[in-house]
């Protein structure tokens, strides 16, 4: 059809340069012809109108069917990952590497199924647009197709938010963990502390854990570098314990009416009471010491 549109304008212009009869006559003769050909293809597009637009339906809906299925397989993947982050063992430190690695999964999942809604959804709203150009029988039957597509795609978004919720439980049980690392390495510390004022257990043998005082033996020269040393692990410790009990108050509101992470919040408190205690009796040694 573009051919033969622009056929009568170039004979045309190249008609007014043409000099001799028999040719003005053979290019006319060309124009005409070129213009009845084109009558002729808009006249057969015209009866297959409807036919071509059913045909434009059909390829709509097998393209949108074929993104939604593409986002409903992302959508199964996304929520296969999410359900391999269970509550069992989610709050253990120790644990914490694998945790974060399966969150990354899932977020990258949920990521992907986002896409592919979004990328669903904005093929359906262009084709739509076309098809209200067709004719009233086609433009019906690609409204139909591709408003059930519409709304599985819909449906799709309500298992996003879903999932969206589900990620986000896990994201505060990553922070739960990463505040019992926290503990984990405040009583580590801690721990040092306790084992260098072992040294100095002649002069507040009472202070310290008397299991772990048994078989140690001191002398002058030791205690004068064990205390040098203890108040130097002891600054380090206290200012640990301090932030892990910062971290502990800061994760209260990822709580969130969940048990698990009440209890696990309330056993690091605990614990970090326990390591001030041991603190405070390392404090009374070297206090003794330096009367």
């Amino acid at each position: 059809e573009k051919v033969l549109r622009a056929a009568p304008r170039a004979v045309a212009s190249h008609l007014v340069a043409a000099s001799l009869p028999k040719t003005r006559t053979s290019m006319q003769a060309i124009s005409t012809h070129t213009s009845e050909l084109l009558s002729r293809l808009r006249a057969v597009k015209s009866k297959t109108q409807v036919c071509r637009e059913l045909a434009h339906c059909e390829e709509f809906a097998r393209d949108a069917n074929g993104k939604a299925e593409a986002a409903e397989a992302a959508l199964q993947k996304a929520i296969y990952i999410e359900s391999t982050l269970t509550s069992s063992g989610m709050l253990q430190p120790e644990t914490l590497g694998e945790t974060r690695q399966s969150l990354t999964q899932a977020e990258a999942a949920e990521a992907a199924v986002s896409a592919s809604i979004e990328e669903a959804r904005n093929f359906l709203a262009t084709k739509r647009m076309e098809a209200k150009k067709f004719s009233a029988d086609p433009a019906k039957q690609a409204n139909a197709s591709l408003g059930k597509i519409t709304d599985r795609i819909n449906a799709l978004g309500a298992e996003v938010t879903r999932l969206k919720k589900g990620i986000e439980q896990h994201r505060r049980n990553v922070r739960i963990q990463e505040t019992g690392e926290k503990v984990n390495t405040a009583e580590a510390e801690v721990a040092k502390v306790v084992t260098a004022s072992v040294l100095m257990h002649n002069l507040d043998a009472g202070a310290l854990d008397e299991e772990a005082a048994v078989g140690m033996k001191t002398t002058a020269a030791e205690l004068d570098t064990a205390h040098s040393d203890t108040s130097e692990i002891k600054k380090v410790a206290h200012t640990l314990v301090k932030e892990a009990q910062l971290a502990v108050a800061a994760r209260q509101k990822d709580v969130d009416g969940d048990e698990q992470r009440k209890v696990a919040l309330s056993h690091f408190r605990g614990r970090l009471g326990k390591a001030e205690g041991q603190l405070d009796g390392v404090s009374k040694l070297l206090r003794n010491y330096e009367v």
